[in-house]
């Protein structure tokens, strides 16, 4: 007499798909991360050659869920992200070439992207200054007053996404931001009536230290959602898409202080004329003469 078989096929069905998709995904690990560039660092590539690796690796890496899991779409969707936040197809395409050789050096080509990108390089037109108004008065229309605060962040300090973090409490109590690198560091002047805002907002927050800007859990935000969440607010605005988000609000402080420095150039360069003319009728060698 045949023994009969115990085995629920609906369970093994469910233990095969596990498998499978075991299959069609891995985690990526910071220690992969390092070896990775380890390797290449003694190979003899150049220490920029390095960064720049280092820089997309970390960057992909953050756009990836918490567990760190990569799909055979993941990066295909990370370079849909990239575009929308406003990166030129240069330099998108420079990021998805350093993630797969990465991916090449760990054995899974199979993850790769290779999507040839034909959009355009020409850039969007600059992030108009009632453009800006525009955002800040849609986020007070939504009573956000966090969303409002980033935007004003960005276009009124300069301040890029990557330092966000560095905005702490300390640093608006001292009334500046410290950004430390490894081989690069700047201070971030806040203005009196941003500084005092903020200091209301971390207040109202029950913000005592750390990050100013943060989720509902306490963490700080994430970049991309940062970013995601100013795009929707510029679509909301009625700006052209693709306009708003964090590196145009920097470009746009970056424009206002030297349309502003070239205006107090030319009134010094215009004194100085000035003052010269009335020297010369005073004492020239030529003062007096017709």
């Amino acid at each position: 007499m045949g023994v009969q078989s115990t085995k629920d096929p609906q369970n093994d069905l469910a233990v095969r798909s596990a498998a499978k998709n075991r299959r069609n995904s891995f985690c990526l690990t910071k220690k992969q991360i390092h070896s990775f560039l380890s390797a290449h660092a003694q190979s003899g590539c150049t220490e920029e050659t390095i960064r720049q690796y280092q820089a997309a690796i970390l960057s992909f890496y953050e756009f990836l869920p918490e567990n760190k899991s990569i799909l055979p779409d993941s990066l295909a969707q990370w370079q849909e992200t990239l575009l929308a936040q406003g990166y030129s197809s240069r330099t998108v395409s420079a990021r998805i070439s350093a993630v797969n050789t990465l991916l090449d050096f760990l054995g899974r080509r199979d993850f790769q992207c290779h999507v040839k990108l034909d959009r355009p390089e020409a850039e969007l037109p600059a992030l108009t200054r009632d453009e800006y108004i525009k955002l800040l008065q849609e986020a007070k229309r939504r009573e956000d007053i966090t969303l409002y605060l980033l935007v004003k962040t960005f276009a009124v300090a300069g301040m890029s996404i990557q330092n966000l973090d560095d905005l702490t409490r300390e640093a608006v109590d001292c009334g500046a931001v410290k950004t430390e690198r490894k081989r690069y560091s700047q201070t971030l002047v806040l203005p009196a009536p941003l500084r005092q805002e903020l200091l209301d907002y971390a207040m109202r927050e029950g913000i005592r230290a750390g990050p100013v800007f943060r989720t509902k859990s306490g963490r700080p935000f994430n970049r991309s959602a940062v970013t995601a969440m100013i795009s929707k607010l510029g679509e909301a605005a009625g700006l052209e898409p693709g306009k708003a988000n964090p590196r145009s609000l920097k470009r746009l402080y970056q424009n206002t202080f030297a349309d502003y420095q070239r205006q107090a150039d030319a009134w010094m360069a215009n004194c100085y004329a000035r003052l010269l003319e009335e020297e010369e009728v005073q004492v020239g060698w030529m003062a007096g003469k017709g």
